[in-house]
Protein backbone atom coordinates (compact mmCIF):
# COMPACT_ATOMS: atom_id res chain seq x y z
CA UNK A 1 0.00 0.00 0.00
CA UNK A 2 1.34 3.78 -0.72
CA UNK A 3 2.24 5.78 2.21
CA UNK A 4 -1.25 7.88 2.14
CA UNK A 5 -3.44 4.59 2.52
CA UNK A 6 -1.59 3.40 4.76
CA UNK A 7 -1.62 6.87 7.42
CA UNK A 8 -5.44 6.77 6.47
CA UNK A 9 -6.09 3.40 7.56
CA UNK A 10 -3.62 3.14 10.78
CA UNK A 11 -5.17 6.33 11.97
CA UNK A 12 -8.29 4.97 11.67
CA UNK A 13 -7.29 1.55 13.59
CA UNK A 14 -5.71 3.75 15.91
CA UNK A 15 -9.44 5.80 16.42
CA UNK A 16 -10.98 2.79 16.85
CA UNK A 17 -9.05 1.01 19.27
CA UNK A 18 -9.05 4.31 21.24
CA UNK A 19 -11.95 2.79 23.74
CA UNK A 20 -11.11 -1.18 23.72
CA UNK A 21 -13.83 -2.03 22.25
CA UNK A 22 -14.22 -2.00 18.40
CA UNK A 23 -18.05 -2.36 18.10
CA UNK A 24 -19.70 -4.47 14.89
CA UNK A 25 -20.28 -1.35 12.63
CA UNK A 26 -16.84 -0.36 13.25
CA UNK A 27 -15.31 -3.60 11.93
CA UNK A 28 -17.42 -3.38 8.57
CA UNK A 29 -16.38 -0.04 8.06
CA UNK A 30 -12.64 -0.96 8.71
CA UNK A 31 -13.06 -4.14 6.64
CA UNK A 32 -15.01 -2.18 3.50
CA UNK A 33 -12.48 0.63 4.05
CA UNK A 34 -9.21 -1.69 3.71
CA UNK A 35 -11.11 -3.48 0.73
CA UNK A 36 -11.95 -0.14 -1.17
CA UNK A 37 -8.25 0.79 -0.48
CA UNK A 38 -7.27 -2.68 -1.55
CA UNK A 39 -5.26 -3.55 1.22
CA UNK A 40 -5.20 -7.42 1.45
CA UNK A 41 -5.37 -9.86 4.21
CA UNK A 42 -1.68 -9.94 5.26
CA UNK A 43 -0.68 -5.95 4.97
CA UNK A 44 -3.75 -5.23 6.98
CA UNK A 45 -3.15 -8.04 9.75
CA UNK A 46 0.54 -6.53 9.75
CA UNK A 47 -0.91 -2.84 9.99
CA UNK A 48 -3.12 -3.87 12.66
CA UNK A 49 -0.59 -5.75 14.77
CA UNK A 50 1.61 -2.34 14.11
CA UNK A 51 -0.89 -0.12 16.01
CA UNK A 52 -1.69 -2.56 18.74
CA UNK A 53 1.71 -2.46 19.33
CA UNK A 54 2.20 1.56 19.67
CA UNK A 55 -1.84 2.22 20.23
CA UNK A 56 -0.71 5.86 20.65
CA UNK A 57 1.20 6.10 17.47
CA UNK A 58 -0.75 8.75 14.94
CA UNK A 59 0.46 9.30 11.92
CA UNK A 60 -0.26 12.68 9.62
CA UNK A 61 -0.09 13.25 5.80
CA UNK A 62 2.54 15.51 5.01
CA UNK A 63 0.61 17.37 2.72
CA UNK A 64 -1.64 19.90 4.77
CA UNK A 65 -4.34 19.96 1.85
CA UNK A 66 -5.06 15.91 2.86
CA UNK A 67 -5.81 16.56 5.94
CA UNK A 68 -9.66 17.89 5.75
CA UNK A 69 -10.16 14.73 3.89
CA UNK A 70 -8.24 12.05 6.61
CA UNK A 71 -10.40 14.14 9.57
CA UNK A 72 -13.53 13.54 7.95
CA UNK A 73 -12.97 9.80 7.32
CA UNK A 74 -11.61 9.46 11.15
CA UNK A 75 -15.03 11.28 11.97
CA UNK A 76 -16.51 8.34 10.05
CA UNK A 77 -15.06 5.82 11.78
CA UNK A 78 -15.38 7.44 14.66
CA UNK A 79 -19.79 7.27 14.46
CA UNK A 80 -19.35 3.87 12.33
CA UNK A 81 -20.97 2.25 15.30
CA UNK A 82 -24.00 4.83 15.56
CA UNK A 83 -22.54 7.29 18.33
CA UNK A 84 -19.77 8.86 18.16
CA UNK A 85 -17.89 8.63 22.48
CA UNK A 86 -16.36 11.32 24.09
CA UNK A 87 -12.76 9.54 24.38
CA UNK A 88 -13.34 9.87 20.52
CA UNK A 89 -13.78 13.26 20.03
CA UNK A 90 -10.87 14.23 22.70
CA UNK A 91 -8.81 11.83 20.29
CA UNK A 92 -10.06 13.71 17.63
CA UNK A 93 -9.41 16.88 18.93
CA UNK A 94 -5.87 15.85 20.05
CA UNK A 95 -4.89 15.33 16.66
CA UNK A 96 -6.32 17.89 15.23
CA UNK A 97 -4.12 19.98 17.46
CA UNK A 98 -1.12 17.97 16.35
CA UNK A 99 -2.40 18.52 12.82
CA UNK A 100 -3.18 22.30 12.88
CA UNK A 101 -6.20 21.67 11.15
CA UNK A 102 -8.50 24.47 11.57
CA UNK A 103 -10.59 24.20 14.74
CA UNK A 104 -13.45 24.80 13.17
CA UNK A 105 -13.07 22.09 10.44
CA UNK A 106 -13.05 19.34 12.76
CA UNK A 107 -16.06 21.04 14.78
CA UNK A 108 -18.11 21.41 11.52
CA UNK A 109 -17.66 17.18 10.68
CA UNK A 110 -18.42 17.00 14.23
CA UNK A 111 -21.42 18.43 14.05
CA UNK A 112 -22.96 17.13 11.04
CA UNK A 113 -21.98 13.55 12.50
CA UNK A 114 -24.14 14.65 15.55
CA UNK A 115 -26.64 15.48 14.07
CA UNK A 116 -26.75 12.64 11.89
CA UNK A 117 -26.63 10.59 15.62
CA UNK A 118 -29.58 12.75 17.40
CA UNK A 119 -31.89 11.84 14.21
CA UNK A 120 -30.90 7.82 14.91
CA UNK A 121 -31.09 8.06 18.65
CA UNK A 122 -34.88 9.58 18.30
CA UNK A 123 -35.55 7.22 15.51
CA UNK A 124 -34.59 4.69 18.21
CA UNK A 125 -36.46 5.26 20.72
CA UNK A 126 -39.76 5.43 18.25
CA UNK A 127 -38.79 2.32 17.79
CA UNK A 128 -39.06 1.24 21.33
CA UNK A 129 -42.17 2.92 21.76
CA UNK A 130 -43.86 1.27 18.52
CA UNK A 131 -42.95 -2.31 20.22
CA UNK A 132 -44.81 -1.28 23.22
CA UNK A 133 -47.72 0.04 21.44
CA UNK A 134 -48.42 -2.68 18.90
CA UNK A 135 -46.42 -5.66 19.67
CA UNK A 136 -49.65 -7.44 21.12
CA UNK A 137 -51.10 -6.58 17.60
CA UNK A 138 -48.34 -8.07 15.40
CA UNK A 139 -48.17 -12.08 15.05
CA UNK A 140 -44.38 -13.51 15.66
CA UNK A 141 -42.12 -12.96 12.31
CA UNK A 142 -43.75 -9.34 12.76
CA UNK A 143 -42.71 -9.30 16.93
CA UNK A 144 -39.26 -10.72 15.66
CA UNK A 145 -38.64 -8.24 12.53
CA UNK A 146 -39.76 -5.39 14.73
CA UNK A 147 -37.18 -6.45 17.30
CA UNK A 148 -34.54 -7.34 14.30
CA UNK A 149 -34.50 -3.77 13.20
CA UNK A 150 -32.32 -2.56 16.46
CA UNK A 151 -29.51 -4.42 14.56
CA UNK A 152 -29.30 -1.59 12.01
CA UNK A 153 -28.62 0.85 14.69
CA UNK A 154 -25.21 -1.20 15.79
CA UNK A 155 -24.35 -0.03 19.17
CA UNK A 156 -26.48 2.99 19.57
CA UNK A 157 -29.60 0.03 20.14
CA UNK A 158 -27.70 -1.60 23.17
CA UNK A 159 -29.11 0.74 25.46
CA UNK A 160 -32.61 0.77 24.83
CA UNK A 161 -32.40 -3.01 24.09
CA UNK A 162 -30.87 -3.68 27.79
CA UNK A 163 -33.65 -0.79 28.73
CA UNK A 164 -36.53 -3.07 27.60
CA UNK A 165 -34.38 -5.99 29.41
CA UNK A 166 -34.79 -4.90 32.37
CA UNK A 167 -38.51 -3.09 32.09
CA UNK A 168 -40.65 -4.33 34.25
CA UNK A 169 -43.58 -2.48 31.41
CA UNK A 170 -45.89 -4.55 29.81
CA UNK A 171 -46.36 -4.15 25.88
CA UNK A 172 -50.08 -3.39 25.48
CA UNK A 173 -52.55 -6.02 25.21
CA UNK A 174 -49.93 -8.71 26.05
CA UNK A 175 -50.24 -10.75 29.49
CA UNK A 176 -46.99 -10.28 30.46
CA UNK A 177 -43.35 -9.19 28.61
CA UNK A 178 -41.77 -12.34 28.56
CA UNK A 179 -41.77 -13.19 24.61
CA UNK A 180 -40.48 -9.79 23.90
CA UNK A 181 -37.87 -10.11 26.17
CA UNK A 182 -36.88 -13.56 24.65
CA UNK A 183 -36.47 -11.68 21.51
CA UNK A 184 -34.19 -9.02 22.97
CA UNK A 185 -32.10 -11.49 24.48
CA UNK A 186 -31.91 -13.04 21.38
CA UNK A 187 -30.91 -9.61 19.74
CA UNK A 188 -28.34 -8.74 22.20
CA UNK A 189 -26.55 -12.29 21.75
CA UNK A 190 -26.30 -11.33 17.88
CA UNK A 191 -24.86 -7.80 18.46
CA UNK A 192 -22.59 -9.02 20.87
CA UNK A 193 -21.89 -5.89 22.45
CA UNK A 194 -19.60 -6.43 26.24
CA UNK A 195 -21.41 -3.94 28.07
CA UNK A 196 -25.01 -6.66 27.94
CA UNK A 197 -23.12 -9.53 29.83
CA UNK A 198 -23.67 -8.06 33.35
CA UNK A 199 -27.52 -7.27 32.36
CA UNK A 200 -27.66 -10.87 30.97
CA UNK A 201 -25.85 -12.67 33.62
CA UNK A 202 -28.43 -11.32 36.52
CA UNK A 203 -31.27 -13.10 34.01
CA UNK A 204 -29.34 -16.34 34.21
CA UNK A 205 -28.30 -15.90 38.01
CA UNK A 206 -32.38 -15.16 39.26
CA UNK A 207 -33.52 -18.78 39.93
CA UNK A 208 -35.60 -21.14 38.48
CA UNK A 209 -39.07 -19.77 39.03
CA UNK A 210 -41.63 -18.37 36.00
CA UNK A 211 -43.52 -16.01 37.23
CA UNK A 212 -43.70 -12.31 36.29
CA UNK A 213 -40.18 -11.44 36.35
CA UNK A 214 -38.68 -14.58 34.94
CA UNK A 215 -39.64 -18.28 33.05
CA UNK A 216 -37.83 -20.81 31.58
CA UNK A 217 -37.55 -19.51 27.94
CA UNK A 218 -36.24 -16.19 29.56
CA UNK A 219 -33.82 -17.48 30.82
CA UNK A 220 -32.35 -20.29 28.29
CA UNK A 221 -32.58 -17.16 25.75
CA UNK A 222 -30.72 -15.32 28.36
CA UNK A 223 -27.84 -17.77 28.98
CA UNK A 224 -27.53 -18.29 25.23
CA UNK A 225 -27.04 -14.73 24.85
CA UNK A 226 -24.05 -14.20 27.47
CA UNK A 227 -22.29 -17.08 25.78
CA UNK A 228 -22.10 -15.01 22.42
CA UNK A 229 -21.33 -11.98 24.16
CA UNK A 230 -18.65 -13.02 26.40
CA UNK A 231 -17.02 -15.89 23.82
CA UNK A 232 -18.97 -19.16 25.45
CA UNK A 233 -20.68 -21.68 24.15
CA UNK A 234 -23.89 -21.42 26.39
CA UNK A 235 -26.69 -23.74 25.21
CA UNK A 236 -30.33 -22.73 25.00
CA UNK A 237 -31.24 -25.32 27.91
CA UNK A 238 -31.23 -25.74 31.53
CA UNK A 239 -27.50 -27.01 31.03
CA UNK A 240 -26.90 -24.27 29.73
CA UNK A 241 -28.30 -22.16 32.51
CA UNK A 242 -26.45 -24.00 35.15
CA UNK A 243 -22.41 -23.70 33.10
CA UNK A 244 -23.21 -19.59 32.43
CA UNK A 245 -24.06 -19.89 36.22
CA UNK A 246 -20.98 -21.53 37.24
CA UNK A 247 -19.06 -19.65 34.72
CA UNK A 248 -20.35 -15.83 36.10
CA UNK A 249 -19.60 -16.66 39.68
CA UNK A 250 -15.80 -18.13 39.26
CA UNK A 251 -15.04 -16.13 36.07
CA UNK A 252 -17.29 -13.62 34.64
CA UNK A 253 -18.75 -11.46 37.39
CA UNK A 254 -14.62 -10.20 37.55
CA UNK A 255 -14.63 -9.29 34.11
CA UNK A 256 -17.72 -7.84 32.94
CA UNK A 257 -19.02 -5.76 36.46
CA UNK A 258 -19.74 -2.22 34.89
CA UNK A 259 -23.11 -0.74 34.98
CA UNK A 260 -24.45 1.08 31.90
CA UNK A 261 -27.83 1.97 32.77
Amino acid sequence: MDELTRIKLRDVLVLALADKRIGDGEKQFINDLRLAMGVGDEEFKGLLAEVRARPDGIALPADKGQLAGLFALLVQAAAADGEISSHKVQMLQQMAQTAALDEQVLNDLLGKAQQEQALREGQVEQLLEDIYLNFGAWDESQRRRKIDQFGQYGSLSVIPLLRLLESYRVPDNMPDNMEMKVMVANKLGQLQDQRAAYYLAQQVIIGNMDDEVTNQAFRFAAAEALGKVAGRDFTADQAGVEAARQWWFSEGLRTYDKLVI
